[in-house]
């Protein structure tokens, strides 16, 4: 029987999302991006990171924080590909977002909540 009070299915992933959530948020700065494409980012990744961080720190019957990720990821996804926001913009938000997905998901699906 295992002691430990975090489930490996959901704190691994969630932690994947936290550092995709922080990298959305700084990635405009880090990169030199336009300033009026950035509030999406900005805006989702901090929400992604905080979220993402919940899940990982409460693990227990939490799976909606997962879902929520996932379908912020879903939206940054979308958006890189209709708001067609230019090539380097669009790219890092559309690997992030479908990783975002990726993950949220696998936290909410392999978990035993």
């Amino acid at each position: 029987m295992d002691s430990s009070p975090y489930d490996d299915s959901i704190v691994i992933p969630s932690a994947f999302n936290v550092l995709l959530g922080v990298w959305l948020a700084c990635s405009p700065f880090v990169l030199g991006l336009a300033v009026d494409s950035i509030a999406n980012q900005v805006i989702c990744g901090a929400v992604i990171a905080v979220l993402a961080y919940l899940r990982a720190a409460r693990s227990a019957r939490t799976a909606w924080l997962s879902w929520a990720n996932a379908a912020l990821g879903a939206w940054l996804f979308a958006w890189a590909l209709l708001a067609q926001p230019g090539a380097p913009i669009a790219t890092n938000v559309a690997i992030s977002g479908g990783l975002v997905v990726v993950f949220g998901a696998t936290s909410a699906l392999t978990a035993r909540d």
